[in-house]
């Protein structure tokens, strides 16, 4: 029976370790997409801002930081959904050994306390009872994947908004000069 606890506790710390990894994982993917767009706004908002580019290269260069950052962004998004497969793997896995082992019950009392909204009582801690408030029932994972699809969203109207004002600014520039043209021509 002693060998059946130690193999538990075993696969326990081994589940915990590998929770703590991909949790690990979860967040500098995050980063890195985050900076990965963080760069290409940068990228956008150089090119917008400098005079000495053609309009032309202005909209070649916002199309191309856009695409991009659009098909970073869906691959952000599948990552995360799968990260957050393991992780949720991982937490049940736990709850399942907490079972078999009867004797701790940290993960079971975190899903039922954080996800589902359960009360929990403690018997030897102050305030005995914990409760947590309904907008903390969402999970972290749910909130991290509305991040790629608002940047999808950002991209897309970046993209629009300088192709369209770049194309407004050609025809008026060129409306402009017809104009000028045409009053030079004009003066006797």
């Amino acid at each position: 029976m002693s060998s059946d606890v130690d193999l538990l506790l075993a696969e326990y710390k081994a589940n915990v370790d590998l929770w703590k990894h991909d949790d690990d994982l979860r967040q500098k993917r995050t980063a890195t997409f985050l900076t990965v767009n963080l760069f290409l706004f940068g990228i956008v908002a150089f090119v917008v801002k400098e005079a000495a580019i053609a309009k032309a290269g202005i909209v070649v260069a916002t199309f191309f930081a856009g695409a991009f950052g659009v098909l970073t962004s869906a691959i952000w998004l599948v990552i995360l959904l799968r990260s957050h497969q393991y992780l949720s793997f991982r937490r049940r896995q736990l709850a399942e050994i907490e079972a078999k082992l009867g004797t701790v019950n940290t993960f079971t009392n975190q899903y039922r306390a954080i996800t589902r909204g359960e009360p929990l009582q403690f018997l030897h801690s102050e305030g005995g009872s914990f409760k947590v408030p309904w907008i903390a029932t969402i999970s972290s994972s749910t909130l991290e994947a509305l991040l790629p699809p608002a940047m999808i969203f950002i991209w897309i109207a970046i993209a629009s908004f300088v192709i369209a004002t770049a194309d407004y600014s050609a025809n008026k520039k060129q409306s402009a000069q017809q104009q000028n043209t045409t009053a030079t021509q004009s003066k006797p």
